[in-house]
């Protein structure tokens, strides 16, 4: 970055990207556990064009680039819903060299005693996407959830690469551009889109609703690890799977949960879910189980997304309609435990007490425009419900397709009724907590942390005129924005190294 205009009080600062100058809109200094972030919205000084730009310090220790992963997701072919990069590697500084910061061989180093170092690195991306908080009706909010469990899939069954940080603002509302839409009608998806199953048609090309954004506690499946990588805790707290959350399998228990069928409503666009048959596998005896480990699966980003979906539904109201005077208890409890969780190794998952299975229940946390869909919640609960890691034998998409199941259920039955509901998302207010949690610790309403090594991201998303501000934001009042241990001197035009060389070396470092 380089101060633009030094005169002015609060002066600007412009980040150049090769030979193109980009101011930064809304800038967000974000810090975490594992790792800190600097996002701006860059318009650019000439032609007004805009790019999304994060800024992020990687611990060299870490396997793998984010970057890296979507190239290879995208390779040969563009990935339908899954962001793209335009530019990315190391920033320098002055004299041409990665910024980093310095070695420290005590508290981050690793069980080795190798010491920690950590690099400025910065990924640009044309997509700017749009926040869940944007949409304005149901039947918009299941179509984003059903085609983000559809670019789940197809990142896994094409790249084998794991998302492993599914939250409410790494799924977005897909950016409203030709260039975006163009992109993906020639994009892989063999999963389709719900664009595609509703028309029933063959040959429709694949039109996301959503995008999907940050890799970067992404995991490729397909190279070489330590087995250590896959039992890191990563995710969103809120949203983040049981067993992750606790670091450990769940106990062993109603495992043969029968995958929700293909009621009479759906049979027709059914058989346009898939390019080949999906081959459903239930209740199977099973001799001698193979050695089971816990690990990161992807079922537990079909997990986190139901608990994206729950989230949303819970603090949404019909847009109009008055809030009930006196929240329901079982609303309040649900949302202070979803909000103050932070995952615990090694100990009971607090979410514990929302974990009911019961249809009732999951109407009682839903604004009463919305408790047509308490069935929906209680069918997606029930699957998510088990430790799944036990049945090796089904197919990995299987809690997904579960989900996809019951959000075309209800999207079909809003076309058939024309029963669509103007929504609000976040239009509860946050509700008192339930005496049992009066005197807990406050939660920060305002930003999530993530607990792995990596981050929580701020969304590809700012205020502009066709962008909403992501309520997970908290943008900085300071004058000064860089981050904390960002160096003192500033450049004057910092540019990008690209990821084949890494710092000081010849290649890119591929291990921890």
């Amino acid at each position: 970055m380089s101060v633009v205009n030094t005169q002015l009080e609060d002066p600007a600062r412009a980040t150049e990207i090769g030979a193109e100058v980009y101011m930064p809109v809304g800038p967000v200094a974000q810090a975490g556990p594992g790792q800190r972030q600097y996002t701006a919205l860059g318009v650019h000084v000439l032609d007004g064009s805009t790019v999304f730009i994060k800024d992020v310090w990687r611990d060299e220790r870490r396997l793998f680039f984010e970057a890296a992963l979507y190239e290879e997701a995208h390779k040969e072919q563009v990935l339908s819903g899954l962001m793209t990069v335009e530019a990315h590697g190391y920033v320098l500084d002055e004299t041409r060299k990665p910024i980093r910061t310095p070695r420290i061989a005590a508290k981050d180093s690793d069980e080795s005693g190798a010491e920690s170092g950590r690099c400025k690195m910065r990924i640009v991306t044309k997509d700017v996407g749009r926040p869940l908080g944007s949409i304005r009706s149901l039947r918009h909010f299941l179509c984003v959830m059903y085609d983000a469990c559809a670019v789940q899939r197809n990142l896994y069954r094409r790249s084998r690469i794991l998302h492993r940080d599914i939250s409410d603002t790494n799924i977005m509302v897909a950016p409203d551009t030709n260039e975006y839409r163009n992109r993906n009608m020639c994009g892989y998806a063999e999963v389709r889109f719900v664009n595609q199953v509703l028309a029933k048609d063959k040959n429709a090309n694949p039109d996301p609703a959503c995008l999907l954004v940050d890799l970067g506690n992404g995991a490729d499946l397909k190279v070489e690890r330590n087995e250590q990588v896959l039992k890191e805790r990563t995710g969103t707290p809120k949203f983040i799977a049981r067993s992750i959350s606790c670091g450990s399998l769940l106990p062993r228990g109603d495992d043969d949960e029968q995958m929700p069928p293909l009621v009479e409503s759906i049979l027709n666009q059914s058989k346009f879910m898939h390019t080949t048959e999906y081959q459903v596998l239930n209740n199977i005896t099973l001799g001698t189980q193979p050695h089971i480990e816990f690990a990161h699966r992807l079922f537990h980003d079909a997990e986190s997304t139901f608990w994206v979906i729950a989230w949303t539904l819970a603090r949404s109201i019909k847009e109009g309609h008055t809030l009930e005077p006196t929240p329901h208890p079982e609303f309040r409890r649900f949302f202070h435990t979803m909000q103050r969780h932070f995952p615990t190794p090694n100990d009971r998952d607090s979410r514990a007490i929302i974990c009911v299975k019961s249809c009732e229940y999951w109407t009682q946390i839903l604004h009463n425009d919305l408790k047509s869909l308490g069935p929906m919640l209680f069918g997606m609960f029930r699957y998510i419900l088990p430790e799944w890691t036990y049945r090796s034998e089904l197919n990995p998409e299987h809690v997904h397709e579960a989900l996809m199941r019951l959000l075309l259920v209800e999207i079909v039955r809003i076309d058939k009724e024309k029963s669509d509901i103007p929504l609000v998302i976040g239009g509860c207010p946050v509700p008192p907590p339930p005496g049992e949690m009066a005197y807990g610790p406050s939660p920060d309403l305002s930003l999530s942390y993530s607990t792995s090594v990596s981050f929580v991201p701020g969304s590809n998303s700012f205020d502009l005129p066709h962008h909403s501000t992501s309520k997970s934001l908290n943008p900085s009042k300071k004058r000064n924005l860089l981050l904390a241990d960002e160096p003192p001197v500033l450049c004057r035009s910092p540019c990008l190294r690209d990821l084949s060389k890494a710092p000081g070396t010849g290649a890119a470092t591929n291990a921890e």
